[in-house]
């Protein structure tokens, strides 16, 4: 009944410049909004938006987490919006209907410290055993990629869809296209790097001609899934016993770099996060990790016996 309206949504977020994952995620939120009885009575005239949105909301509340719930609820609100500027409903009462998320207790994961050192020893050593030129092309990639992923924080998407232009190795900086097709510049020295420089030097000509700067072998872009498992593979052949993502060296750089007192609005210039409010819950994986340390190591720790 609505996969012509859903059609139209989709159309409207593609020129919005969303990614396509992002516009595949909204779609499922929306197609699921759908399935609500309250929708049917909506479109209808038998009840208002407000009142489809309050049972959507029952719904995810019980099944599912802050940050999930979150997301839903605004991409209906804005599939919502869509309906009523396109004229298919009448009233926009769902623009008043206020929700509550309740405070989500998952601190994101990061990637302890002597598991980094642990990475980016391995990937150094590894390269040193390099016996020809096809696998020290491959050891040069899989380095620069890690490399990448930690010294800006970017998520795996951003990586895959960073083309050459995107790479101003001469200015020092990176311009990195994220969420809702907003732009930020992260400063990267290429020329003093461990493996984006060789990467750079070496994979120049590929990148050009696929039009997209990580490539593999063949001179194809290299794919979120291929990221993943590069990451996977380097960690455990590194001894890492901990589950590494991408996502986590955008998590551990934003602790570092608090841990280091680095002003939180440039952790939120670097991350490209809207609002500082998302970039806050990183203070809180800082100093837990901190309040650990201090558990462990400090110095008022004494045998007393009585």
């Amino acid at each position: 009944m609505y996969s012509l309206f859903v059609k139209y949504y989709e159309e409207y977020l593609s020129n919005q410049g969303l990614s396509e994952k992002s516009i595949e995620v909204y779609i499922v939120d929306v197609l699921q909004f759908c399935l609500c009885p309250q929708v049917v009575d909506m479109m209808e005239g038998r009840c208002r938006s407000h009142e489809a949105l309050q049972g959507f909301y029952r719904v995810l509340s019980v099944e599912y987490q802050p940050k999930s719930l979150q997301r839903k609820m605004v991409s209906v609100k804005n599939f919502l919006r869509y309906l009523f500027e396109s004229g298919e409903i009448e009233e926009d009462s769902y623009r008043n209907f206020k929700f509550k998320v309740p405070q989500s207790k998952i601190l994101p994961k990061f990637i302890p410290k002597s598991d980094l050192r642990a990475i980016f020893q391995f990937l150094s050593d590894d390269l040193a055993k390099s016996d020809s030129r096809e696998l020290y092309r491959k050891k040069i990639r899989q380095g620069s990629v890690i490399e990448f992923l930690y010294l800006t924080g970017v998520r795996v998407e951003e990586l895959c869809l960073l083309t050459p232009e995107d790479v101003l190795a001469d200015e020092g900086v990176v311009l990195i296209n994220g969420k809702g097709g907003r732009q930020r510049i992260v400063p990267v020295d290429i020329a003093n790097t461990n493996f984006l420089s060789l990467y750079h030097n070496e994979f120049l000509k590929l990148s050009a001609a696929a039009k997209r700067y990580f490539v593999n072998n063949w001179g194809n872009a290299l794919s979120t899934q291929s990221v993943r498992s590069l990451v996977r593979n380097v960690s455990q052949r590194a001894g890492v016993e901990i589950n590494v993502t991408p996502h986590m060296f955008r998590h551990t750089l934003a602790t570092n770099l608090l841990e280091n007192e680095v002003d939180l609005r440039v952790v939120q210039e670097v991350l490209g996060h809207s609002t500082v409010k998302t970039t806050e819950i990183y203070t809180h994986v800082a100093i837990s990790h901190v309040k650990k340390e201090l558990q462990r190591k400090h110095p008022y720790k004494f045998d007393v016996k009585s």
